[in-house]
């Protein structure tokens, strides 16, 4: 993947971010996949995660330099100086909600059901299909019936195909690899 990709893809981030804040002011786009650990090609999609509502641990673990290998760095740095906003939250971005103090008291969470999660899949995938249109994104199909449904898109400025979840930030978690014994 050459650092023209690589560009390209973050600016894509730094544009989802630009339409989805109104929506959901501390949000974070995370791009993942091939751009951050690095096998991808020429022809590779881009990944991201919209994060909704980051609890501030996450928020800083998914965008700073712990997370974004270090050739990836000056690219991002220079795009959040070149938009006038941060990856991170509280630099130019929304600052995160705060910790309270004591947890919440514990209720008893009310199942739901499989028709309940697809209903609120396809209401949240056709919102961000609706958004991401600011963004010259056409060809949008949203997928609800996905293991992790996203919204799969092609970016005509630059080019590229792309997915976006929303709110499965665990993908994006680095993970040591695993060594088998």
């Amino acid at each position: 993947m050459t650092d023209q990709n690589i560009e390209k893809q973050l600016q894509i981030a730094f544009q989802l971010l630009k339409v989805f804040r109104p929506f959901y002011p501390h949000c974070l786009v995370v791009p993942f996949g091939s751009i951050i650990s690095g096998p991808g090609t020429r022809v590779s999609d881009c990944d991201f995660c919209l994060v909704r509502d980051p609890v501030p641990h996450l928020a800083h673990v998914l965008t700073g330099p712990r997370y974004f290998p270090p050739q990836l760095m000056p690219i991002v740095r220079r795009l959040e100086e070149e938009s006038g906003r941060s990856m991170s939250p509280g630099k130019g971005g929304a600052t995160p909600p705060t910790v309270p103090s004591a947890p919440p008291p514990k209720s008893k969470a009310v199942p739901r059901s499989k028709e309940d999660r697809l209903m609120e899949n396809k209401a949240l995938l056709s919102m961000a299909s609706k958004v991401i249109r600011d963004i010259n994104a056409t060809r949008i199909q949203p997928i609800p019936h996905a293991r992790c449904p996203i919204v799969k898109f092609y970016h005509e400025p630059t080019g590229l195909q792309c997915d976006l979840g929303v709110d499965q930030w665990y993908v994006c978690v680095p993970l040591p690899p695993l060594h088998v014994r």
